[in-house]
């Protein structure tokens, strides 16, 4: 084991400032171009590859997916007979290096968010690395898909295909070769603009993490009722009821295993990079990332004339901040762009009020908070280079963490939330759980907006204003009580 070692000592990665993408060494592209197909080629036969491989040995496809987590075998899953990893069972649930490691889905301890895009950055090079690799293809670079534009999963992962990147555990439209319906076409895009409007690090990786990256998750492993491979069970009936989304991707301890997975996170990805270029003074920070310690570690492999070696890299913080800002690879469409760029780093935030409302938004019943202020909105919002508005939202579950809380200010009472002006003018983002927890213990999380540009443009009493909280996508179950409101501002 090599401790200590960043990916610029280990070999895997050159020194490229993230803003100087032309000198990058490899180019992910989108999955549907003659480059992406390309990468999906070497990809679908690495991958055949990697599934004949033991599920104890670091570089297979179960050991890979794995290290982002694994059924909690006490939770009612059908692991005492598992065909995929027979050695983890009930009776022998001992886990492997690195295995439940993902950094935003720390079920027990300091919540660990912060790390969620640096965490799965490292992680995507690392399997890169093993790809490319096994495939034999020395220019091989992971793929993006673009959901926000490019509506059909690409071809290699549906059924009609049938090969490695293949998973029935998925929803049956997009398997089938069917674009993403007009609903989630338009969530994505809303989401998509929000992020745009977002200038500090803290919110965009709290709001990509819950709102695009958490809906797509659902979305993608949306088939109830399909038998789920690593739970070795058909998890709406045996592991949770009331899932909205029972493929793998829709489950956290087996979202890892779906080769999809790879596409979906290179995307959100993608969107941070372009974050970081409209935004270099405002990436996430040594002190952001050394205020949750968190374990890094992936496995560096290499050739040999019969196999392959594997050996492991555990990375201090200060290595992963070197890393995830000295990456060799670039993007072929960088087309997310920030509204208006930040001119300084925005690190001070000053609370301008906090109330504990106890409300609660259910199926049908949406929630709603006053939030009064002791200055006026207009001077909050008339600089918004120097300055932004965050607003943040403690919300708690206790019988379902499943489905989306749209968020609203300002919202009028004769304008419904699912309509395309509310979308447009009032819509600041989600409330969603996309978590590990399969015996539903309930749960509490702070969620972020920027709702500078919002509040810029809302007609609005200039001291207060009404957020609303509605509930539009998931099971007529579950509650989510939003427990504090707070105002800040950033800069």
């Amino acid at each position: 084991m090599k401790k200590g070692l960043s990916l610029i000592a280990a070999g895997l990665l050159s020194v490229t400032w993230l803003g100087h993408a032309e000198a990058a060494t490899y180019t992910r592209y989108e999955a549907h171009t003659p480059g992406g197909q390309k990468a999906l080629a070497s990809m679908r036969k690495a991958m055949t590859v990697l599934k004949e491989r033991g599920c104890k040995d670091p570089i297979s496809w179960y050991y890979q997916g794995a290290m982002h987590w694994t059924p909690d075998v006490s939770s009612g899953t059908n692991l005492e007979q598992n065909p995929l990893c027979p050695s983890y069972t009930k009776s022998t649930p001992a886990l492997s290096t690195g295995w439940d490691n993902c950094a935003s889905h720390n079920p027990t301890g300091a919540n660990s968010d912060i790390q969620f895009l640096p965490w799965h950055r490292m992680y995507l090079i690392y399997f890169e690395n093993i790809i490319r690799e096994v495939s034999g293809d020395p220019s091989f670079a992971l793929p993006y898909w673009n959901y926000g534009s490019n509506y059909v999963m690409p071809t290699q992962f549906q059924a009609s295909d049938g090969g490695s990147l293949y998973e029935k555990s998925r929803r049956i439209t997009l398997n089938a070769g069917n674009p993403i319906d007009p609903s989630a076409q338009a969530t994505i895009s809303e989401d998509l603009k929000q992020l745009s409007q977002v200038h500090d690090y803290k919110t965009f990786n709290d709001q990509l993490n819950f709102g695009l990256h958490g809906f797509m998750h659902d979305y993608i492993g949306g088939q109830d009722g399909t038998f789920n491979p690593i739970y070795n069970a058909v998890i709406d009936k045996d592991i949770d009821p009331d899932c909205i989304g029972c493929g793998l991707m829709a489950e956290v301890p087996s979202a890892g295993f779906d080769p999809i997975f790879w596409l979906h996170h290179s995307n959100i990805d993608r969107l941070w990079q372009n974050f970081i270029t409209a935004n270099p003074a405002n990436n996430v920070t040594l002190a952001q990332l050394e205020s949750v310690q968190w374990p890094y570690d992936f496995f560096k492999i290499e050739k040999t004339a019969t196999d392959y070696t594997s050996e492991l890299v555990t990375l201090s913080m200060p290595e992963v901040l070197t890393d995830i800002s000295s990456i060799d690879y670039q993007y072929d469409q960088p087309k997310f762009k920030a509204a208006a760029k930040a001119k300084a780093a925005l690190l001070q935030e000053s609370v301008l009020v906090s109330t504990e409302p106890k409300v609660e938004a259910k199926h049908n019943a949406p929630a709603k908070l006053h939030i009064g202020i002791p200055t006026t909105l207009k001077a909050l919002v008339s600089e918004p280079d120097k300055a932004r508005v965050i607003l943040e939202l403690t919300a708690s579950y206790k019988e379902s963490s499943k489905g989306r809380y749209e968020v609203f200010i300002g919202l009028p009472a004769n304008i419904a939330p699912t309509s395309k002006e509310a979308k447009e003018h009032y819509f600041v983002g989600a409330i969603s759980f996309f978590v590990n927890d399969p015996q539903v213990k309930g749960g509490t999380h702070t969620f972020r907006y920027d709702i500078t540009d919002e509040l810029a443009a809302a007609k609005i009493d200039p001291k207060s204003f009404d957020i609303s909280i509605v509930k539009t996508y998931g099971p007529e179950k579950g509650v989510v009580t939003i427990d504090k409101a707070t105002l800040q501002t950033l800069k």
